[in-house]
């Protein structure tokens, strides 16, 4: 029962203090996105040199083409507004996973609500392991400690107890709390001092940042090609704004614009994709890092194992006997008792779940009513241990300690020979699996507890071993990885023994050597970087220990994937490449720092989510691939018949040059985003993180791709020209090449390893429709005069155009015979 000061605000309440306080989250978040997107939608150079365009083609009085500018201005801002709307909402809707839940008492009942649904005057329950959301006074604590390390730059955890505050942004690292809110949103302390996370700039991923370095040096690439153009057509014509057409052609055709766009689209909706399959991604650039992953370290409870922990053994010390916990069994009763008592009031672990569940079912009286809980000292040591002191109103005292058994061992005062045989028998228990745990009944006469739980002096009760098995499909997970190529490294605070019999049931690869959390800690940086090429597996470990292996894989040149739930965890998930946070056990704090949440807490998702980031890589290449050979010939048939003096110079205007990008765009950034997996994909090792996305061999295949493209519209143009064609069938020649050369291109870009016949069969409807449109676009430059006017052109021949279609098809399904010979072009 919840007393009566307790049971929170009402309904009505709740809704009347969020309009006199607001929200629990930042302002104008959603209204600013949007004004950021138009922003960058009017600020982008295509849409620039499209206005200009527009307003060249109005002063000189052509107005269809003026028209069909400012037609196109809207088009490309609809596509990126479209883009980006789609990436927008993918965007929030993992937002909106994400977001840390909380514990609030309303109408009397406890429930879970989102942060952002916590308003002033709310009741809060506050545990271990939870990142605060909003500032608060404390009502009621227990052993109550915050890390306000965020606030005051304090590294220390600070104890609190009733009447004081507690501030957004803290963490709590032990006990619990219940605080009555007094702020919420932009008027917390966490707000007024601007440390709002929306403000906190994500750093790049290489890939983002090569990304960028390209599509600048192309803008910069295209701005000298504008000027080298206007000043030889001004030369020639005399007419600026002549020279001024002719130069925005080539600059619009240099302009990657597509590149930065697939990319956001391709991590969003990626990110998107993993939702569906129990992932949820924190920031959608960590897609593509995914699956470049060389080492996966992973928890052994819960991740490997399903994290039942049922009571299998219990060793009394008394007896000196192992006993199986089955019905036809007598269980030691102080041993179970004091187990219970060191364990939490309100069990959420899954061994102290299954004490009290034994203890219930053992206990001739159940004593939980009669005792209060008046200490408690958190798990903590190396190796760890927790204590719980409980009193009755008769004055009784119980102190109570559970652990590692060489924690409570070393507290107590047994005689060498016992030690020796008990810790045999822990031994034991650990090489068949079993998760041990000491109990002692805590010794204490004086009336003021001790600081430390260290300072008690215990009478050592007993063994308890737990079986939890591995995971059914764990086999078939840690499988895959391997044939990926990715290393698996078991990292758990359980016995060394415990670790290697669980590595021996899941078929873990290597010899079953191990290092302890101790010895990892004495080797040097330079030792620790040998072992962890070999060993596996880690044992007894603690935080610190975790971020040195951490960091000497790192060190290594890997690409480390951690797993972790607890706080204990947060130093390595924040060192790691990319930190995995458990959703269902997982403390607040992991899922904070972590770069992705698995929500069902199945480790098989991380193998679907290391092959979608490899595809997203794959299919991005292939896009900029693509991009890069689609864009030398329109680059190179604006500019090389003017340098080379051809009788007709001047072929494309913006108007052609603006209608293929609207052509390329959807092709780069949907057909490709759609594209599936190729086979072998995850049975190739991970990709090597390298200074450029396209290796010299991939930039060398796209570039000879669009030469050869580029050779054959205008060897074909030329062949006309010198047969007395006028300027609009010669141009309607080399238009209509290209538009089908990027059919072409589009299919045998597809895959650089397997042929069209065989990518045909790929799942993707986004080909057909996108060849199709293209298809519909040929037909009405063709049999459609008033279109056929705008673009200049003029009608040709039956033969004419299969001269086309098949100079397009050697131009580009000429790469199709090395993938015949050599079955990979790339890797």
């Amino acid at each position: 029962m919840i007393s009566p000061i307790l049971t929170g605000l009402s309904n009505n309440q709740v809704i009347t203090s969020r309009e006199q306080n607001g929200s629990n989250s930042f302002h104008l978040k959603e209204e600013r996105t949007l004004l950021h997107t138009i922003k960058d939608i009017v600020s982008e150079p295509m849409f620039i040199l499209l206005l200009v365009a527009c307003t060249i083609y109005f002063f000189l009085k052509e107005y269809e083409e003026g028209i069909i500018m400012l037609v196109s201005i809207f088009i490309v801002a609809g596509i990126s507004f479209f883009q980006e709307y789609r990436s927008r909402n993918a965007i929030q809707a993992l937002r909106k996973l994400s977001a840390p839940r909380v514990k609030v008492i309303r109408n009397g009942q406890e429930i879970n609500i989102a942060s952002e649904d916590v308003v002033v005057d709310d009741i809060m329950r506050l545990e271990e392991g939870e990142n605060i959301s909003c500032d608060g006074k404390i009502i009621m604590a227990n052993d109550f400690s915050v890390n306000e390390s965020l606030i005051t730059g304090e590294s220390f955890a600070v104890y609190k107890n009733t009447g004081d505050d507690v501030y957004k942004g803290t963490l709590v690292t032990s006990g619990a709390a219940t605080i009555r809110v007094s702020a919420v949103g932009n008027k917390t302390m966490f707000g007024k001092i601007g440390l709002s996370l929306q403000e906190i700039e994500v750093a790049k991923t290489p890939l983002q940042t090569q990304i960028q370095i390209f599509v600048r040096r192309m803008v910069w690439f295209g701005a000298v090609a504008f000027l080298l153009v206007l000043g030889i057509n001004y030369y020639h014509s005399q007419n600026i704004l002549f020279g001024l057409l002719q130069g925005l052609t080539l600059a619009m055709s240099v302009l990657p614009e597509e590149i930065p766009v697939a990319f956001s689209a391709f991590q969003a909706l990626g990110a998107f994709r993993l939702l569906k399959n129990n992932i949820i991604v924190k920031q959608p650039q960590f897609v593509e890092t995914l699956g470049s992953a060389t080492v996966i370290c992973i928890d052994k409870t819960g991740t490997i194992t399903q994290n039942l922990m049922h009571i299998e053994y219990v060793y009394d010390a008394a007896s000196k006997e192992s006993i199986q916990n089955n019905e036809s069994n007598k269980l030691p009763q102080e041993l179970i008792e004091y187990a219970m008592w060191s364990s939490e009031t309100e069990p959420f672990d899954p061994m102290e779940k299954a004490i009290h569940e034994l203890y219930k079912k053992i206990a001739p009286v159940d004593k939980r009513k009669q005792f209060k809980q008046v200490h408690e000292y958190p798990i903590g040591g190396k190796p760890p241990m927790m204590t719980h002191i409980f009193k009755n109103d008769e004055g009784e005292i119980i102190i109570a300690g559970k652990g590692a058994p060489e924690a409570i061992l070393r507290n107590s005062n047994l005689p060498v020979a016992d030690l020796k045989h008990i810790e045999e028998q822990s031994l034991n228990y650990a090489k068949q699996g079993y998760r041990v745990l000491g109990v002692g009944r805590g010794i204490w006469n004086e009336k003021k507890y001790p600081l430390s739980q260290e300072e008690f002096r215990f009478e050592f009760l007993g063994l308890i071993a737990f079986n939890d098995p591995p995971k059914a499909n764990i086999i078939d997970t840690i499988k895959t990885f391997s044939e990926a190529g990715i290393q698996i490294k078991m990292i758990t605070g359980d016995y060394a023994e415990t670790a290697v019999a669980i590595a021996k049931q899941i078929n873990l690869d290597g010899a079953y050597e191990y290092l302890t959390g101790k010895e990892v800690l004495q080797l040097s940086t330079q030792e620790l970087q040998q072992k962890v090429k070999s060993i596996n597996i880690y044992a007894r470990m603690f935080p610190e220990a975790k971020l040195k292996v951490i960091n000497a894989l790192k060190d290594n040149g890997e690409v480390v994937a951690m797993t972790g739930d607890g706080v204990n965890d947060t130093p390595a998930l924040k060192a790691a490449h990319i930190g995995i946070a458990m959703g269902q056990r997982g403390s607040e704090a992991a899922k904070a720092v972590a770069s992705i949440v698995i929500t069902d807490d199945d480790l098989i998702h991380m193998t679907d989510a290391v092959a979608l980031g490899r595809r997203i890589y794959d299919n991005l290449k292939k896009a900029i691939q693509y991009i890069v050979s689609i864009h030398i010939p329109i680059i190179l048939i604006v500019t090389l018949p003017l340098l080379f003096a051809w009788k007709f110079a001047n072929f494309f205007s913006p108007v052609h040059v603006i209608f293929l990008e609207l052509i390329m765009g959807p092709t780069c950034s949907i057909i490709y985003e759609n594209e599936p997996i190729e086979p072998g994909t995850m049975q190739r090792p991970p990709r090597k993180l390298i200074a450029t996305f396209l290796s010299g061999k991939q930039l060398q295949t796209s570039i000879v791709q669009g030469l050869i493209i580029t050779a054959g519209c205008l060897g074909i143009g030329y062949y006309f020209m010198q047969h007395d064609a006028d300027v609009a069938t010669v141009r309607t020649i080399i238009f209509i090449t290209l538009l089908f050369s990027n059919i072409f291109l589009t299919l045998v870009n597809r895959s650089f390893k397997y042929s069209v016949a065989t990518t045909f069969r790929y799942k993707n409807y986004m080909v057909t429709i996108v060849i199709l449109i293209t298809l519909a676009f040929i037909f009405s430059l063709l049999f459609i005069p008033f279109i056929r006017a705008l673009f200049l052109l003029q009608t040709i021949s039956l033969s004419s155009l299969i001269t086309c279609l098949v100079g397009a098809f050697i131009s580009t399904m000429w790469i199709e015979l090395f993938k015949h010979k050599s079955k990979q072009v790339q890797i």
